[in-house]
């Protein structure tokens, strides 16, 4: 009697989460990016100066490091789609009552606490480590849409909700952004984030189930440098702890400019417009970044991408703090490089699932995570400056000490 054959599916199912992925990255990632525009009319309307406001995003960045090592027990524990579900569910219900800011407690509360628990449930830590059991020979490659997904939300909901704020109010703005998280992003995630290929009877990578020859081979491959089987053994390890600082470096002077750039625009006096327009563009050409670096690190490893690419793209923003021109003039004679070497962001964003795995192994998020606690409040700082001065130290610190974590991961040669 001839056996039945399974059919295989026409298309991997694992390409539709990378696609959900995609879809809530830049739905979450791209509301939280526009944090920048609601800060001027918070300072207008409540009397506040930019270190006050930005005081949210940092508290906010420091909850965000924080809270990691108790998602990933909790992703750990009970699977990652109901962390995902509870995140996105959070993020929208935070911005809905973001509109009705009152005073500056409420505003750190609401975005700095709440909503960055929420974040934290939908970031790419979570995301990265659910597709880290549906890709492996891609892997690389998934996360880069992931982050390219990120890389278009800054692009598209940036000038999105600038539009917005000009058409209506900022209080407005926050209700929208919100409705636009639990109608489109939460029934998107309830009805196709799966936990694991296994759930539905598939390999990894859409292979065919695998052959006795093929186990046998998979039982005697060795563990790559990185992976662990608990969550303490990475502390012992210096690539670890490597890749972990150069990702504080690098998310520290990433994070400050979704606070900043805009206000700091306008204040030399480009329009809003314009300058939410400026920084989507930044943001969206990380997307080359992002799938450049998933494709290159699959195919040819993945110690030597990140160093070259950011070295080129932080020279021209160590410049825009060297330089005290308008900005419109910085946009055309000097930022025109700078923004494309943006797309060098992107080129690391692939190894938190190579670190992390098919695990969320939740204590080892700290330190990378952490990273972006310092921003968001150097920048108000810096804000305080006499003139240009300050926002120009600290755009000249955010290309320097880039360099550094990317000197540092190439020297020590982190695979």
């Amino acid at each position: 009697m001839a056996t039945p054959v399974k059919n295989k599916p026409r298309i991997f199912y694992g390409w539709y989460m990378v696609a959900t992925f995609m879809f809530i990255a830049l739905i979450t990632t791209g509301a939280r990016n526009a944090f920048g525009v609601f800060v001027i009319p918070m300072e207008e309307e409540f009397g506040w100066n930019r270190t006050t406001v930005t005081a949210a995003g940092f508290v906010g960045a420091v909850v965000a490091g924080v809270i990691q090592p108790f998602l990933g027990r909790i992703f750990d524990a009970t699977g990652g789609r109901k962390v995902v579900l509870m995140g996105l569910i959070g993020v929208g219900v935070t911005m809905v009552l973001l509109s009705l800011t009152f005073h500056i407690i409420f505003l750190i509360v609401m975005f700095g606490v709440l909503a960055s628990v929420a974040a934290g449930g939908v970031s790419i830590n979570n995301t990265g480590a659910m597709m880290a059991r549906w890709f492996r020979r891609r892997r690389a490659t998934v996360l880069g849409f992931i982050a390219a997904g990120a890389s278009l939300g800054g692009m598209v909901m940036v000038p999105f909700a600038m539009f917005l704020l000009q058409a209506t109010n900022w209080r407005l703005t926050w209700v929208a952004l919100g409705v636009l998280v639990l109608v489109l992003a939460v029934p998107l995630a309830y009805f196709f984030i799966r936990e694991s290929p296994a759930t539905m009877g598939l390999q990894p990578d859409g292979d065919e189930e695998p052959t006795d020859a093929s186990s046998a081979g998979a039982s005697q491959r060795g563990s790559g440098p990185l992976e662990a089987d608990r969550w303490t053994q990475p502390f012992r390890s210096w690539p670890f702890w490597q890749v972990s600082l150069s990702y504080m470096v690098c998310g520290s002077t990433t994070y400050m400019l979704s606070f900043h750039f805009v206000p700091y625009a306008v204040d030399r006096g480009v329009s809003p417009g314009l300058a939410a327009t400026i920084m989507g563009v930044m943001l969206g050409l990380n997307v080359f970044g992002s799938l450049g670096a998933g494709l290159l690190a699959d195919r040819f490893g993945r110690k030597n991408n990140f160093p070259y690419h950011i070295l080129d793209r932080n020279v021209r923003r160590a410049c825009v703090g060297c330089r005290r021109r308008r900005l419109y003039k910085q946009h055309r004679r000097h930022d025109g490089p700078m923004v494309p070497a943006q797309a060098g962001h992107g080129l690391g964003i692939y190894r938190g699932g190579s670190v992390l795995g098919r695990y969320g192994y939740g204590p080892l998020r700290y330190v990378p995570a952490s990273g972006h606690q310092l921003a968001p409040d150097m920048g108000g700082v810096g804000r305080a400056g006499p003139g240009p001065s300050g926002p120009s130290r600290i755009f000249l610190y955010s290309g320097i000490s880039r360099h550094y974590g990317a000197a540092a991961r190439r020297r020590r040669g982190t695979h």
